[in-house]
């Protein structure tokens, strides 16, 4: 196992000064932000996946100072009702895995999403309890949104070599990850603590 940290926190610098202060500590391994809500301040997928050079000093940097890249990082909603917020997460997610691909790196990290409550819904609606009367958004969000969207994003990532993390976190959906020991293989309307 090996220590590790995620470089968002270190944003305001450049990414070798980053890395320095990692380095610096004694971390091993790096979890760097591509975009989402986490921002691409040490990593723009744009550039990286059509500049090969720009791509070789992006490893070589991270490879200088002895660390991994433990995962990239691309938090955001792919499922927001908002279509220009959901496209944008969406596209970022998509860039993220194929340049995981190249990097060599079998790890994205992201949350699950938050849809709306239904098809007109224009924020997202978390539901932390589907009891008293909240069931049938629940069932909506999973059956229409999050359950169709994961299958898909899923098979993407197999044929790049890349396995999802979904991390659990209020407001985003979290019934679909809270509860792992009873969704496998079902599909599972879990009340949230």
């Amino acid at each position: 196992m090996k220590l590790g940290v995620l470089t968002v926190l270190f944003q305001d610098k450049s990414l070798e000064e980053a890395l320095d202060i990692v380095a610096d500590l004694g971390v091993e391994a790096v979890e760097i932000g591509t975009g989402g809500y986490l921002g691409d301040a040490h990593c723009k997928p744009d550039v990286l996946l059509k500049d090969e050079k720009a791509l070789k000093r992006f490893k070589s940097s991270i490879e200088e100072k002895n660390l991994i890249i433990s995962a990239l990082s691309c938090h955001g909603n792919p499922l927001h009702p908002d279509p220009g917020v959901s496209r944008s997460h969406h596209d970022v997610f998509r860039k993220t895995v194929l340049l995981a691909e190249k990097l060599g790196v079998d790890r994205v990290i992201t949350f699950s999403g938050c849809p709306g409550g239904s098809e007109t819904d224009r924020t997202p609606n978390w539901v932390t309890c589907p009891w008293p009367g909240f069931t049938e958004i629940v069932r909506w969000q999973w059956e229409k949104k999050l359950i169709p969207y994961w299958r898909e994003q899923t098979d993407f990532a197999r044929e790049h070599g890349v396995k999802i993390c979904l991390e659990m976190h209020p407001g985003f959906s979290v019934q679909l990850v809270m509860d792992t020991a009873t969704i496998s293989g079902k599909i599972f309307y879990p009340c949230c603590v």
